[in-house]
């Protein structure tokens, strides 16, 4: 079965002086065909600079993913983390859902 991948987190920020690929979380997004923006994130009014660089989910174009056995979506979870499935998606629980 097809499936839409999403994450629930759509910002990831890193220290400007270490590349954007260091983290191992944005490693495993990226493999699966996420994409990201460097942007500048609004906090209160101001904008974030310094040493902290911010990355915004690119939404456009999500990628999928066939999953077509409870053991293949059990080997997904163990290497990305816990999910939320429905008919149609896949939704990596990565950060605050409401």
């Amino acid at each position: 079965m097809k499936f839409e991948l999403d994450t629930a987190s759509c910002i990831l920020r890193t220290y400007t002086d270490k590349p954007f690929d260091d983290t191992e979380n944005i490693k495993k997004l990226k493999e699966l065909g996420f994409k990201y923006k460097e942007t500048l994130h609004e906090v209160n009014g101001r904008y974030e600079y310094g040493d902290i660089t911010t990355y915004r989910k690119d939404d456009s174009e999500l990628p999928t993913i066939e999953i077509n056995t409870i053991e293949e979506l059990m080997d997904f979870i163990d290497k990305y983390g816990q999910v939320v499935v429905d008919n149609e998606r896949i939704l990596i629980y990565d950060d605050y859902l409401e």
